[in-house]
């Protein structure tokens, strides 16, 4: 649909029109028509030009696991959770736009995310085009892309892989300072991860944020079965957000990680509204759970935990400890956690 605009000749003889164009990247075309109603003049007009309009700068960050587990020592395959947050470059510093500074920041919602293997040039199984989520819904610079993909360990028990991460749609983003590598490896059955306590937030982020000063307690129980053909165990997380609480739950873990006294989990959660216990809402049955922890040792007082979940639909549900790009591990506010 055309739009049109008026400007007053100045006394130079000349029309000018400053505009912010809310436009898609691509080229547009764009013309003048000269109007008078002094008899002196003759109507005319002048064009078409083109106009360009080109995407936006984004900057991107991996900020998912670096490594991942197979389901039991009899697989070769892992589920695996690619994420990264995009930001618009005005998050990270307005300076760095070129050839000038950027004073029309966009919407980083209208980005699409791309995860590429960069061995092969092409992109993970159904990690291509993804939407962009906010991680606070005030804030329209700063999201997360994610997608769930299988990739395999090979036959020599681990692999490892290069990931990029492209940006197209009404940005663009595609280097590779970037890249990040992940390995995917069978894992060791005699290793489990168990915990429980509470969080007192301090900087949660997403679409239902922790209250700053609130407690989120949560509690899991994780290892493999004892012939490490299956990986089983529990989860349970509780925020409150707004007036409301909210239980986390997840009974289909998917990948274990210990290194160390340090461990990560992946899998599944199902999120309910349990203000009212007797009539609990269901708000999303196919969410993705990320933790991770460090044991610092007996009693458990220095222990750390960051755990964040990722919508279905793209962006973060919950974050625990946002730092501007990722989920931190912050230290107990009581409880322990046990990694072997």
């Amino acid at each position: 649909m055309a739009r049109t605009r008026e400007r007053r000749v100045g006394a130079n003889g000349a029309a000018n029109l400053l505009v912010t164009p809310l436009l898609a990247p691509g080229s547009y075309s764009l013309s003048a028509k000269f109007t008078s109603a002094s008899p002196y003049f003759n109507d005319s007009s002048f064009g078409p030009v083109t106009l360009t309009v080109t995407p936006e700068d984004a900057r991107a960050y991996y900020n998912g696991n670096s490594l991942f587990w197979t389901s039991s020592v009899k697989s070769t395959d892992a589920a695996v959770t690619l994420s990264a947050a995009i930001l618009d470059i005005t998050a990270v510093d307005p300076a760095l736009s070129a050839p000038a500074p950027d004073d029309f920041p966009g919407d980083i919602s209208n980005a699409k995310v791309t995860f590429v293997n960069r061995d092969t040039n092409t992109a993970f199984p159904g990690c291509t085009d993804l939407p962009v989520g906010l991680v606070n819904p005030g804030d329209a610079k700063t999201g997360i892309a994610t997608c769930n993909t299988t990739l395999t360990a090979g036959n020599t028990g681990g692999s490892q892989y290069t990931v990029g991460i492209v940006v197209s749609g009404y940005y663009m983003r595609d280097s590779s300072e970037d890249d990040t590598v992940i390995t995917v490896a069978q894992p060791i059955p005699s290793n489990f991860a168990t915990g429980g306590g509470y969080l007192v937030l301090a900087s949660s982020a997403g679409a239902v944020p922790g209250d700053a000063g609130s407690k989120t307690n949560f509690g899991f129980n994780v290892k493999y079965t004892k012939s490490g053909a299956n990986l089983q165990g529990n989860l349970r997380v509780m925020v409150r957000s707004g007036g409301h609480v909210y239980q986390i739950k997840s009974t289909a873990l998917s990948s274990m990680g210990v290194d160390g006294m340090q461990a990560n989990l992946s899998g599944k959660a199902n999120i309910q509204d349990v203000t009212n216990p007797l009539a609990p809402v269901s708000l999303d049955g196919n969410a993705t759970l990320q933790m991770w922890m460090t044991d610092n040792g007996e009693p458990g007082a220095n222990d750390t935990i960051g755990i964040q979940v990722l919508s279905k639909n793209g962006g973060t549900w919950f974050s625990s400890n946002w730092n501007g790009t990722k989920t931190v591990e912050q230290t107990l506010g009581g409880g322990n956690l046990s990694v072997h």
